[in-house]
């Protein structure tokens, strides 16, 4: 493979494939495209172009310096999808946590909205109660006023037919005299 192959990195510290900053999307396609694209060693053209070649032909030959570019995308992609799954970990741990913890805040709003719904109940109980008790004393005051409003006229009465009754008038003459 030539120099300037693009698979194939210099160990220039400025170039930032050196440096590991590539992505992990860039790793794994050299990767593929170093086994893939690897080009066919120069032969001259077959003068039988439909014929089959034998199953003993030679293979193509990969170098030392493919090989070991290979290997070092290898390990990076490797170290990569570590990194990944670990993030990916801590992303579910996560995950689960806030789920578990809205669950129970689900649950105890539930609990709390129940037990509101029975204190309304309750609550609805109790002013129907009062409600009942206060027509009660409203017409038990009406009943009082009824007999105060009787009474007075009674007594009115009593005393106009005492006043009548008794000339009182002359009473109070011969007591003065």
């Amino acid at each position: 493979m030539s120099p300037n192959n693009p698979f194939l990195r210099s160990h220039d510290p400025a170039d930032p494939a050196v440096r590991g900053d590539r992505s992990i999307g860039q790793d794994l396609d050299n990767i593929f495209r170093l086994t893939a694209a690897q080009p066919a060693p120069q032969q001259a053209p077959d003068p039988m172009p439909g014929r089959v070649h034998a199953a003993g032909a030679e293979p193509r030959r990969v170098t030392q310096p493919d090989l070991d570019a290979a290997l070092d995308m290898l390990n990076r992609a490797s170290k990569a999808m570590d990194l990944m799954q670990a993030r990916y970990q801590q992303v579910e741990d996560y995950a689960k946590g806030v789920a578990d913890r809205a669950e129970k805040d689900v649950a105890v709003a539930y609990a709390q909205a129940r037990e509101w719904e029975v204190r309304a109940a309750g609550s609805e109980g109790k002013i129907e109660e009062f409600r009942g008790r206060a027509e009660a004393a409203e017409r038990r005051a009406e009943a009082a006023e009824r007999n105060a409003r009787e009474a007075r006229d009674w007594l009115e009465c009593f005393y106009d037919k005492i006043v009548t009754s008794f000339d009182t008038r002359n009473l109070l003459k011969s007591q003065a005299a």
